[in-house]
C-alpha cells in the first residue's frame, strides 16, 4: 500500500518516480531492469505482498533443508527473481556463516 503511494507521488516537476527515472537514465547509468520495475510497480504488473510470501516460504524451504553446495547455490541466485537487497542480506548471512 506504502509502495503504491510512493510509486504515484509527482516531484516538483509533476513527475512521477518511474518517469524522473526515466528523464536521468542515461546521466545516472539508471539499469533498465530498475525502470522495467517501476513500469510493473506504476501499473500494478507486479504483486509485491504475494512476492514477499513466496519469498518468505522459498527462505524458510531453504534454512530447513541441509547446507547446499556453493554450485548450486550460484544457480538458485541467478533464478531466483527478487530485490537486490534480498540478495545483499542473503551474502551477508553466507559471511556470518564463514566466521
Amino acid at each position: 500500500k506504502k509502495v503504491k503511494e510512493l510509486v504515484g507521488m509527482k516531484n516538483n516537476f509533476g513527475r512521477s518516480v518511474l518517469e524522473q527515472a526515466d528523464k536521468v537514465k542515461d546521466f545516472f547509468n539508471v539499469p533498465e531492469t530498475l525502470l522495467i520495475f517501476l513500469k510493473q510497480l506504476t501499473n500494478e504488473e507486479f504483486d509485491l505482498e504475494s512476492e514477499r510470501d513466496r519469498s518468505t516460504a522459498h527462505e524458510s524451504a531453504n534454512s530447513s533443508s541441509s547446507e547446499s553446495s556453493s554450485d548450486s547455490e550460484g544457480s538458485n541466485k541467478e533464478t531466483q527473481s527478487g530485490s537486490k537487497r534480498r540478495r545483499v542480506d542473503e551474502s551477508k548471512q553466507r559471511s556470518k556463516k564463514g566466521k
